[in-house]
């Protein structure tokens, strides 16, 4: 059942007939049955475990039933102009995607994809998935056998696997849509491991079927740390120093992004969440407003950057700071990095996902290993960089927090206002 923001959601955006049946599972759940016999629909479907949503465009959701190690199925929803048609499956001459007439939606089971056109192969397992594992792991000839293990999977975009056990000689598969894949695959190329810290190593892949392949890395997610019973924050301090590490690199070729194209995509953001909550239009674009102007007061510093970097991205080893994912990499503000870490360190506070205490603590000690490392960071133009990446957060409050959105997204924008308001003292 939809919750009252959600059903005023709805209804402010008639350009995307199927958002309700999207974001209401049992009202998904008839629609699908009452469609086709032959989907394979489970008992019970579970509100969506991912949502991906562009007012009066489109909205891709993911459900996972608990439980089982794969999901369902994902479904989009798009707007209503015909002309706005869903991508062909692989295989036209399959059933899926089922089409549920009138609201415009596509639902694809696991694992069709249209654009990570490789995880189908992957993960239906037989002489398809060891003749593509042996073409992209021809010196792993132990795990051809192996059945990938999803760890990650976000619909049209990416997804990643395990082979063999999470020991040392196992390896990590990233499936990603074209575009991903030609940067990941430059970015791993040209960052290297350092005394700082360690990337994970390339091992093999293939470019037709967009897929790269890396040795696992063992160790502690700082993810898992930050929320254990007594954090470390020596190991925090050494992933600020890390960081640093990967600024230092000078690495050709990786796409540029400037204060311009960083205040385009918060301005974007910015908008997004008036129509989310239009209560807040306002008070979000007079935000976006002070950042901009923060921002381009502000020295230009070019570096190469991580690009997503949070504390998902870390991994503490034996030997040492280990930094996943490089497939956003780019020449930009090295403050950008720090600053979207802490944002996501506020976010998760606010949440209920992490004590304020430990969050400040690891802000702290990120900045003083950072410090350390490449000189003083200037606390005012850090600032800066954390509301630009808290703001841009607030779409991420409606996907993780489907009952009290509206609510966290208020707190949210008083967060971003009060890094500026400290940045300002």
């Amino acid at each position: 059942m939809l919750t009252g923001a959600d059903q005023d959601l709805c209804m402010r955006d008639p350009g995307v007939p199927g958002l309700a049946t999207l974001l209401d599972s049992k009202l998904f759940e008839r629609s699908v049955r009452g469609c086709s016999e032959a989907f394979p629909i489970p008992s019970e479907i579970p509100a969506p475990d991912y949502l991906r949503y562009e007012p009066g465009r489109r909205c891709v959701a993911l459900y996972t039933v608990p439980g089982e190690p794969l999901p369902f199925a994902y479904a989009k929803a798009s707007r209503s102009d015909p002309t706005d048609s869903v991508a062909s499956p692989l295989e036209p001459a399959r059933d899926f995607p089922l089409i549920l007439e009138g609201l415009n939606i596509s639902v694809f089971p696991f694992p069709t994809d249209p654009k990570v056109r490789a995880l189908a192969r992957l993960v239906g397992g037989g002489g398809r998935c060891r003749r593509l594992l042996a073409s992209a792991l021809p010196d792993h000839p132990h795990l051809h056998r192996t059945t990938p293990e999803l760890l990650r999977y976000r619909p049209e975009r990416r997804a990643v696997f395990r082979l063999g056990p999470a020991a040392r000689g196992s390896v990590v598969l990233k499936l990603a849509r074209k575009a991903g894949f030609a940067r990941a695959s430059h970015a791993q190329r040209v960052l290297q491991s350092s005394e700082q810290l360690q990337l994970p190593r390339h091992v093999g892949g293939s470019e037709r079927h967009r897929m790269l392949a890396f040795d696992w890395i063992e160790g502690r997610e700082l993810r898992d740390s930050l929320r254990a019973e007594s954090p470390d924050l020596a190991d925090i301090a050494s992933v600020g120093a890390a960081l640093a590490g990967l600024h230092a690199q000078v690495a050709q070729g990786l796409p540029e992004r400037s204060t311009a194209s960083s205040v385009e995509r918060m301005r974007r953001t910015a908008a997004l969440i008036g129509l989310l909550a239009p209560e807040h239009a306002s008070r979000a674009n007079r935000l976006a407003d002070e950042v901009t102007r923060t921002l381009e007061m502000a020295p230009t510093v070019r570096a190469s950057i991580h690009g997503d970097f949070y504390d998902n991205q870390v991994i503490l080893t034996r030997d040492g700071i280990a930094l996943l994912d490089l497939d956003e990499a780019a020449l930009g503000n090295p403050l950008d990095d720090l600053g979207l870490f802490v944002a996501h360190l506020l976010r998760d506070v606010l949440l209920g996902d992490l004590s304020p205490v430990v969050a400040a603590a690891a802000r702290a000690a990120l900045i003083e290993g950072y410090g350390q490392a490449t000189g003083i960071v200037s606390t005012e133009s850090l600032r800066a960089h954390v509301a630009l990446a808290y703001l841009g957060l607030g779409p991420s409050v409606f996907r993780k927090s489907r009952d009290r959105w509206p609510e966290f997204l208020d707190k949210l924008l008083d967060g971003v206002a009060a890094e500026l308001a400290q940045g300002e003292c």
